[in-house]
């Protein structure tokens, strides 16, 4: 989802599809295809930093995460103190955390495959090095030839945060030995270079990009586990060089040699709107050091994938049978997605229909407010019938007009106070929000809700829920009493969840939505909390939107604050 303003209220569907392109531009590759029905592959609270394996077939199933583990995906939390693997069977998942805090497996130290002894001890070694307080951004490799993996990662150590190199025999245990590691196997105690480390090989020299994008140069062009008699542990072993691009300097990056010339650096940078970009080098142009970009550098996610949340970093490549993947971390860090770099074989464009635009609201005033006795707004309710707010319609929308339907939405609210003023506004003053303030209320009941036949360009085609859609909101002052509303049809439903001041409701399959009661709005807002929550499996949606049930407001304002509403359904 893009959208050029700082508020952005919207809904967006999105039917099951396989591959969608979403760039085409001046780049090796063209076409640039989010996998997954543009959804996270690891959807994971903080996931940052993937890096991804075939399993390759000299580890059995009997020493793998899962006897049927095929891909094995490491990654990390900003600060956290173990990486982390989660596997799959297929490509684009689902992927499941091996050795988790809530998935322990007993037969390997701590968590994840490489912990510090404990969140607040640090690894120690003899030679005086030291690594503690967090354990990121790994890089696994695969070496055939000794049948070992090898995976580079970083954390503070006696020279700040630098990157080190683990193997171990199965990808499931890099620890050193006296921390529960293999014999043979686990942390090298030598300082390699600055952290977030991406190493290729270019001709005879292995090379890596790392911190703010800058290449290094390893000292020989064996195993990086191979460290050269004498090297002093605490002086970085790597030689370090420029940074091949212009402008602001990359956060993190990646690359890939093409051709066996030109190299393809991968990268985001410290900007708004922060996202995956890229430039080529020619490797032929000159010394390693003096290596920059052929050009101007071409967008390659756009961050227009709403759980994207206009952030994507952290990328990361993986190549199989000659496809080109695009691993990156999106919504700040909140989760792992997928794409295909396709350079040969454009993809004509699939049934995606998405159409996302701010909802331009005005303040209201009095327009619409009416009294179940008379039309005047701030009446006592013994005067004006007890009620004051604007009636439920399903065809009077209650946003102002707009020549883009997608910026519209019905529903309706009614208020009640005893013995008091009150008043019930929906506005948004600043211009970044939606406001629903009622004052001196009792009770409060209403809806409102936005109609597919507003995004869809086929709004003949059945909509359904998936496992892999979501409903999710963001507010800024949250009273509570809200519940999800899906209109199934002509029929109203709620959700027995109740979303907090993050809140969403996620699918997790394509069989059960889970549990809901039926509303009827048009007899009353008032939901009839009598109505039992069953599960179900909705089969036409046609509207998506919030319920408000307040039973109890003691005569306090009611004030609701909405930043965001965004809906995905695949």
């Amino acid at each position: 989802m893009k959208i050029p303003r700082a508020f952005r209220l919207g809904l967006i569907f999105l039917f099951c599809i396989p591959e969608q392109p979403v760039f085409s531009g001046a780049s090796p590759y063209p076409n640039v295809v989010r996998l997954n029905n543009a959804m996270p592959v690891l959807d994971e609270s903080g996931a940052m930093f993937p890096s991804l394996i075939k399993v390759p077939d000299w580890i059995p199933p009997e020493k793998r995460a899962h006897p049927e583990a095929v891909y094995y995906l490491y990654w990390a939390t900003h600060y956290g103190w173990y990486i982390r693997l989660s596997w799959s069977r297929t490509l684009e998942g689902p992927y499941t955390e091996f050795n988790s805090p809530a998935n322990r497996s007993f037969t390997h130290p701590r968590f994840g495959v490489l912990s510090l002894p404990d969140k607040n001890e640090a690894i120690r070694f003899d030679n005086g090095i030291f690594i503690h307080a967090h354990l990121s951004s790994p890089e696994v490799m695969l070496d055939h030839e000794n049948r070992k993996v090898i995976m580079f990662f970083h954390g503070p150590c006696n020279n700040g945060q630098k990157s080190f190199v683990a193997t171990s025999p199965y990808g499931l245990n890099f620890n050193p030995v006296h921390y529960g590691g293999l014999e043979g196997y686990g942390v090298v105690p030598q300082i390699l270079c600055s952290q977030y480390m991406r190493p290729f090989t270019y001709g005879q020299e292995r090379y890596a990009v790392a911190m703010h994008g800058v290449l290094c140069k390893a000292p020989h062009p064996g195993p990086p586990y191979e460290i050269p008699p004498g090297s002093d542990p605490k002086a970085t072993l790597w030689a370090i060089g420029g940074i091949p691009v212009s402008g602001t300097s990359p956060r993190h990056a990646a690359a890939r040699v093409r051709d066996g010339r030109y190299l393809d650096y991968f990268f985001s940078r410290r900007i708004e709107n922060e996202r995956i970009e890229m430039v080529t080098i020619d490797m032929e142009a000159g010394d390693w050091r003096s290596w920059s970009e052929m050009g101007p550098s071409v967008t390659l996610i756009d961050n227009s994938a709403p759980w994207e949340n206009n952030d994507t970093r952290d990328p990361a490549i993986y190549e199989e049978e000659g496809s080109v993947y695009l691993l990156y971390s999106g919504g700040k860090e909140n989760g792992i997605g997928l794409a295909l770099l396709d350079g040969d074989h454009p993809l004509p464009p699939g049934p995606l229909h998405t159409k996302t635009t701010p909802v331009q609201l005005i303040s209201w005033g009095i327009k619409d407010i009416v009294h179940s006795t008379t039309p005047l707004r701030g009446k006592r309710p013994e005067e004006s019938g007890g009620f004051v707010g604007y009636p439920f319609s399903e065809t009077k929308p209650l946003s102002p007009p707009s020549e883009d339907p997608s910026q519209t939405f019905y529903g309706g609210f009614l208020s009640a106070a005893t013995g008091k003023m009150t008043d019930v506004k929906l506005n948004n003053n600043e211009d970044d929000h939606l406001d629903l303030r009622v004052e001196n209320t009792d009770t409060l009941h209403g809806c409102l809700f936005f109609e597919r036949s507003s995004f869809l360009s086929d709004p003949a085609t059945p909509v359904t829920f998936g496992k892999y859609s979501v409903i999710r909101l963001k507010l800024d002052r949250h009273p509570g009493s809200l519940r999800f509303l899906v209109r199934n049809g002509d029929d109203y439903f709620v959700s027995e969840i109740t979303p907090d001041q993050t809140g969403e409701l996620r699918f997790r399959s394509d069989d059960d939505d889970g549990k809901w009661a039926a509303y009827d709005p048009e007899t009353s807002l008032n939901f009839d909390e009598t109505r039992p929550f069953v599960s179900r499996n909705f089969d036409n949606i046609t509207a998506v939107g919030l319920m408000i049930d307040v039973d109890n407001g003691n005569g306090r304002r009611y004030w609701l604050r909405l930043k965001e509403f965004e809906v995905k359904i695949n």
